[in-house]
């Protein structure tokens, strides 16, 4: 059977565990590190997938071991990544948008968010066109990898926007 109705039932309790936690850290360590905090861990969670993508690539034997019933390591870090993909989309969506609405004033919101909203749904358009042919070029653990080294870029350049609205 298909493991994607189970990998979709996934993504909100998982979403929600995520944004939990980022709450908690918002309430710890403030706007700034919470981002950072939870950023990391998802570039982590990235870097590892491609990480364990690229193993089973190399050898074989390991993509095919059974680990839960008739799941194999392979289905097991396919249907992972899918769902912590899908779920830490949500993060980043709330934390970016909160950052966005503590620097700007109703008017500045009220002038550039259609843009960044614009901006922002063209992009996503134009990575879900993409991927399939990074896929093709770059295989799983590659695109795994770009999607790690992308939020890594994304990291550095919200941490110095905090760095100039503070």
């Amino acid at each position: 059977g298909s493991y994607y109705p189970l990998a979709m039932t996934m993504v909100s309790p998982v979403s929600m565990m995520l944004l939990l936690g980022y709450g908690r850290q918002l309430d710890v360590k403030g706007p700034r590190k919470a981002l950072r905090n939870t950023t990391l861990l998802c570039i982590s969670a990235l870097a590892l997938s491609g990480a364990a993508a690229a193993a089973m690539q190399y050898n074989a034997s390991w993509a095919s071991t059974r680990l839960l019933r008739s799941w194999t390591a392979s289905q097991l870090v396919v249907w992972a990544s899918f769902v912590f993909q899908n779920s830490y989309a949500h993060l980043l969506y709330a934390q970016h948008w909160s950052f966005i609405g503590s620097v700007f004033t109703p008017a500045q919101a009220g002038k550039y968010c259609s843009y960044v909203a614009g901006l922002s749904s063209v992009s996503s358009m134009i990575a879900g066109a993409s991927v399939s042919k990074l896929v093709m070029m770059l295989g799983l653990p590659g695109l795994l990898g770009m999607a790690a080294l992308s939020l890594t870029c994304t990291l550095l350049l919200s941490d110095w926007a905090y760095s100039l609205s503070e």
